[in-house]
């Protein structure tokens, strides 16, 4: 890739995987442990941290691709860290002016394929050839002002109907 195709690939979206302590921050007696740190899980964000964090650096929304349960088998390491979780998550973030809560402006999203059989946004955007999917439109953005752009038309008025209906 030359420095100017990694330039805009940057530019446009980027992925993060990383471990979460998903239902509450590390002690931080936690933190400095050795055997912890070793494991790459005294540096766990809590999963509200990381939205804070990654929202404070311009990304309102980012999408989960997967995200999988830390299966922790040590006994010892089960002890010390309690009642956390831990996960392993692949994230998707596109550097767009995006809303920070998914609205419903009445849009479908048409892939036209050229990717693969079908493309995969995140953990609940599966996208089939010529099928019309409701997307919000922080979706819409994603797709109309990223490198996906030619793979999809994008169809609606933009008419805003309040708070899609998979934001809660």
């Amino acid at each position: 890739m030359t420095d100017e195709q990694l330039e805009i690939a940057n530019s446009y979206i980027s992925y993060h995987t990383d471990r979460f302590g998903y239902g509450s921050r590390i002690p931080e007696s936690l933190v400095k442990d050795p055997i912890l740190y070793g494991e790459c899980l005294s540096g766990a964000l809590y999963i509200e941290d990381f939205r804070r964090l990654i929202t404070s650096l311009g990304y309102p929304d980012y999408r989960t691709i997967i995200n999988r349960k830390v299966d922790i088998k040590d006994s010892d390491i089960k002890q010390k860290i309690g009642m956390i979780d831990f996960y392993s998550i692949t994230i998707r973030t596109f550097k767009v002016p995006l809303e920070d809560r998914s609205e419903d402006y009445g849009q479908v999203a048409v892939y036209k394929g050229n990717i693969e059989d079908k493309f995969v946004l995140d953990n609940h955007h599966v996208f089939k050839i010529n099928d019309q999917v409701p997307i919000c439109g922080n979706t819409s953005a994603m797709l109309q002002k990223t490198r996906y752009a030619d793979y999809f038309d994008i169809i609606g008025e933009s008419v805003h109907y309040g708070l899609f209906k998979s934001s809660g």
